[in-house]
């Protein structure tokens, strides 16, 4: 079944050959939503290959939706490319955001 999981941003590791640095990735810290399939046992976000942007950070993205994008998705209606893909925004953040033990407003500020 496919679901909508609503957000405000995501984070993405790029790998550094010696560490891996965590990016916030944001469409000015405004609600959004992922495109998601669910079941009984839970749910996942659909991914798609990066946009030329974030594909510098990683080589997969969360599908990206709008509310009106959203109801497609939701009618079964492929809705993989956005008009939010081109907005994301995206800066490094500490590696605090690595443990689940931390869980605070702070993680998504920028270095």
């Amino acid at each position: 079944m496919r679901c909508l999981i609503p957000t405000t941003g995501w984070y993405e590791w790029q790998d550094n050959g010696t560490h891996k640095q965590p990016y916030y990735h944001h469409i000015n810290h405004d609600l959004f939503y992922f495109a998601g399939l669910a079941n009984n046992q839970g749910c996942l976000i659909v991914t798609k290959e990066a946009n030329k942007d974030i594909k510098q950070i990683h080589h997969r993205q969360p599908v990206l939706l709008t509310q009106n994008e959203g109801d497609h998705w939701l009618n079964n209606e492929d809705q993989l490319d956005s008009e939010l893909d081109d907005l994301v925004e995206y800066y490094p953040v500490s590696t605090k955001v690595n443990s689940p033990k931390n869980n605070s407003p702070e993680l998504i500020q920028p270095l």
